[in-house]
């Protein structure tokens, strides 16, 4: 099966310039845990994460002093805190047998896919499982 068949199309994305807790929150109200990062023409440039703000999070301001959602903002910026690692891709043609691959031998918990360097889509652990789940039901 290819992956376009059970990718996440439409895929939200941000760009550096968003707010650390801007993106979190969104994350929060859209029940999301990954998010790509893209220049101005769409490319990914990095993936933002729910482990990449907590772990900044924990890094960055417990134990300080927080003034204001402004004081968290002006200590994290988004390119500071997303994941600075190799990113693993995959384009539509893949198959969902070389995304499970690429997740467990990496260890991560999604993977964008993408078509002449733009994001067109994102494949999360939870999409594999899911069509996993649906074969075996």
């Amino acid at each position: 099966m290819k992956i376009n068949e059970i990718m996440t199309d439409n895929v939200l994305s941000i760009i550096k310039d968003y707010k650390f807790t801007e993106v979190c929150r969104l994350m929060q109200q859209l029940r999301i845990h990954h998010l790509p990062l893209v220049d101005e023409k769409g490319a990914l440039v990095g993936m933002f994460s729910a482990n990449d703000a907590l772990k900044t999070f924990s890094d960055v301001l417990v134990g300080r002093n927080i003034e204001s959602e402004a004081h968290i903002n002006d200590m994290i910026g988004i390119e500071d805190c997303m994941t600075k690692r190799k990113l693993y891709l995959l384009d539509s043609e893949s198959n969902v047998r070389y995304a499970l691959t690429v997740m467990q031998e990496f260890d991560v918990q999604s993977v964008p896919v993408v078509e002449e360097g733009v994001v067109i889509g994102i494949v999360t652990s939870k999409d594999v499982l899911n069509h996993t789940t649906n074969l075996v039901s």
